[in-house]
């Protein structure tokens, strides 16, 4: 689309040709329009640099680039973890081909004093909606990287990146019919840190939320 102000340039320039042809009315008519755009040029510039200013205060996402350690908690007891237990975990958020690689390690220490540790490596691509990043987890027929299929039981996983917070979701469709949702925030905070919150639904009922703060190393 060709800017308002190349347009009225282009215009300018037709009229230059005809401007004999003019009456002085007509010719008034021209010189005030001319004013009238020379002093809409200031607001409408401040404008467009507020609106710039704007979108510059969400976060990018080289920003969230870095590892971070730190601890999370249970909010409540749930399918037999003891809640306000601690749990620690580190986060590596890596650039990766067209995205980004998400990399994070959980340890769990169940009642009886087991240990547990969990662990997830994702690349998410860049997708055509600004902001949202499919997961690149199997290799199609044409060697392409997509996401699995929650219809063979598997995560359909996705992210986003809306202001400050990188939020990854995980599509779960069980055996029994039904959904699971899970929901991963996390947020920069000015310090550089992040606040992490956890959230795992299923079929519309909150089952487990975690919280917690990352600090970046």
């Amino acid at each position: 689309m060709t800017p308002i102000f190349e347009l009225v340039k282009n215009n300018a320039r037709k009229l230059a040709g005809e401007k004999a042809s003019r009456t002085p009315g007509e010719l008034r008519n021209m010189t005030a329009l001319r004013k009238m755009l020379k002093c809409l040029g200031g607001p409408l510039a401040a404008g467009m640099i507020l609106a710039t200013a704007s979108m510059a205060q969400a976060a990018d996402l080289e920003e969230f680039y870095g590892h971070y350690e730190g601890s999370v908690v249970l909010d409540q007891e749930v399918e037999g973890e003891e809640g306000g237990n601690e749990r620690k975990t580190a986060v590596d958020i890596i650039e990766e081909d067209k995205g980004f690689r998400l990399n994070w390690t959980t340890i769990i220490t169940k009642k009886d004093g087991r240990v547990k540790k969990v662990s997830y490596s994702i690349h998410f691509q860049e997708t055509e909606q600004d902001g949202t990043f499919s997961s690149a987890m199997k290799k199609n027929m044409f060697g392409k990287w997509i996401p699995l299929n929650p219809l063979k039981g598997d995560p359909y996983v996705w992210a986003t990146l809306a202001g400050d917070t990188l939020s990854v979701y995980a599509l779960i469709i069980p055996d029994e019919g039904g959904y699971e949702m899970q929901q991963y925030d996390r947020t920069l905070r000015a310090d550089g840190n992040l606040d992490v919150i956890f959230k795992r639904i299923k079929d519309s009922k909150p089952l487990k939320t975690i919280t917690g703060l990352l600090t970046r190393q």
